[in-house]
């Protein structure tokens, strides 16, 4: 039922609606990439949710409210980043992420390869490509 009402809205930079998401990600101390080129977000009776960006084959800006998380909203977020991206013809995808959040990532496939400044985590999913 929860899902029922949830709208998943492609919202593109510079958009009067990238406002919200600018708003929804300073509750977590972040904003939207300024690289990215496709943003995803989820609504919930017209508020955000979750939301996630794609910067060629970076996954970031990617958060989920507190009060809807165990919802699958991150898996939703990163499925459409993944199938866009895949769609721009990258098949290997990577996100920082900081460490009390990796296991949710990693729990999606993604691998880590490296822990930077001992705070953040550098994770990967896909094919490696030579």
């Amino acid at each position: 039922m929860y899902n029922n009402h949830l709208e998943e809205k492609v919202l593109c930079p510079q958009r009067k609606e990238e406002m919200l998401i600018n708003e929804f990600l300073a509750r977590f101390g972040m904003n939207v990439n300024q690289a990215s080129e496709y943003t995803v977000a989820l609504l919930h009776h017209e508020q955000v949710v979750a939301t996630g960006s794609l910067a060629g084959d970076q996954l970031c800006s990617i958060a989920v409210a507190p009060e809807h998380r165990g919802k699958g909203l991150l898996a939703k977020v990163v499925t459409n980043l993944i199938r866009e991206s895949s769609r721009r013809g990258y098949y290997r995808y990577f996100v920082v992420t900081e460490l009390h959040a990796e296991k949710y990532f990693l729990s999606l496939g993604f691998s880590k390869l490296e822990t930077v400044k001992s705070y953040n985590s550098l994770l990967a999913l896909g094919l490696e490509l030579d």
